[in-house]
């Protein structure tokens, strides 16, 4: 099997570096000769991995959620499979799969059997976690500006250092052609269950069902933000009226806060069009909860 590597030196504030080269000496011990693919920005990283593409079967991506955004938009419906070792801040994309996070296991998972899932693709690319648009989106963009922590309590940092920014605004969403109008203090849709380091936002997104989980929920003062976000570990937050939860094969945003982010990256601007798209990538080693 040929076996394409692809790495991010800034993954989890520069903490991969150790891992990737770790990954590299169990691909080999392995049997396997990888291609590497290390460049110190994401156009390059594009660049070099376009032009691997054809002489691997198989690319395994160490690092986190960006990483393996970036490259779907490359494997998403091709022959190649995605093996995933968690390596990043969130690594909510794996979590949501079930996958190892111990090293020489997630090693052995992105060389194991394969099964197809779901992805999210609009006009903007390919998603593969969640898509978020409101307070989600500036509790991203604080965290990638944070200096520490650099696991997933910069997501609990960044929130608390949002708050001020937190604002409610007029949505228009339209599942599967029905319209639905809201107050909407932050919009989820997710086709895996989590967010922000383990958060379950959209509790029952299943990656196998070609169908989105779509969680919308405001207005919230800050007073009651913070309360709601003890309510998610549980799923209590399901029972708040101030939470909508839709389920589609594709949904439209009109309105709304302009930027979107999807698997913690900057993805696009409303309006938009995402739909589920069926089977879209296979995965090594998954071990889903669902499906």
């Amino acid at each position: 099997m040929r076996v394409g590597l692809l790495l991010n030196p800034a993954a989890a504030k520069g903490g991969a570096v150790g891992e990737g080269a770790k990954v590299e000496q169990l691909l080999r011990e392995r049997g396997h000769q990888p291609t590497v693919v290390a460049e110190p920005t994401p156009e390059a990283t594009q660049q070099t991995l376009i032009s691997s593409l054809d002489n691997i079967d198989r690319l395994v991506v160490v690092g986190g959620d960006g990483l393996v955004n970036l490259a779907l938009q490359h494997v998403a419906q091709t022959s190649l499979t995605l093996g995933i070792v968690p390596a990043g801040t969130g690594n909510d994309f794996a979590r949501g799969l079930g996958l190892p996070t111990d090293t020489v296991a997630a090693v052995d998972a992105a060389l194991a059997e394969a099964r197809p899932i779901d992805a999210m693709q609009s006009s903007a690319g390919w998603a593969a976690s969640i898509i978020t648009q409101g307070f989600s989106v500036l509790t991203n963009q604080v965290a990638n500006r944070l200096p520490w922590p650099k696991d997933g309590r910069r997501y609990v940092v960044a929130t608390g250092l949002a708050l001020p920014a937190l604002k409610t605004v007029p949505l228009t969403l339209v599942v599967d052609g029905v319209r639905h109008e809201l107050d909407n203090t932050f919009l989820a849709i997710g086709n895996t269950r989590f967010f922000g380091s383990g958060t379950p936002i959209c509790p029952a997104a299943d990656p196998t069902n070609g169908l989105l989980d779509i969680v919308a929920i405001g207005p919230l003062t800050r007073r009651e933000l913070v309360t709601f976000y003890d309510t998610v570990p549980d799923q209590s937050f399901l029972q708040n009226h101030r939470t909508q939860v839709f389920s589609g094969s594709e949904v439209t945003i009109e309105g709304g806060s302009t930027d979107l982010w999807a698997d913690g990256e900057p993805y696009g601007s409303a309006p938009l069009t995402i739909a589920a798209v069926p089977e879209a990538v296979s995965i090594a080693g998954t071990r889903l909860e669902h499906g």
